[in-house]
């Protein structure tokens, strides 16, 4: 099944920077899966989870991290439903790409998909 298809929006499990090194999992070149890179909250240790798209929905504990690569599962309003691909942070959730004027998550030209 489609890896969106099992998310549950309340998994907050935290990834290890390192995990996905050996695993299957790879991006390769194709425009089907848009991979964001999160270029903000450097100054705060990378940027806030939330566990559903509003904002005012329930906090993870954990930031996802500077240099992080995520899959878009879903993009609203600038809100992205994510799945950690590399780097560090809860697996899944929801940012915010933007706040106010400031760019928080960026994404690589549509060019990845992911394979595995």
């Amino acid at each position: 099944p489609h890896p969106a298809a099992s998310w549950l929006p309340v998994q907050c499990e935290r990834m290890h920077p390192m995990s996905l090194s050996g695993s299957s999992s790879s991006c390769t070149a194709s425009a089907a899966s848009k991979v964001w890179e999160v270029v903000g909250g450097a100054e705060k240790g990378g940027i806030l989870v939330r566990t559903e798209r509003e904002t005012s929905s329930l906090l993870c504990s954990e930031r996802l991290g500077v240099g992080a690569l995520v899959k878009e599962l879903e993009l609203d309003s600038g809100r992205l439903h994510y799945e950690l691909l590399k780097g560090s942070g809860p697996r899944s959730g929801w940012v915010s790409v933007r706040l106010q004027d400031k760019a928080l998550a960026l994404p690589l030209d549509g060019i990845w998909e992911v394979a595995g």
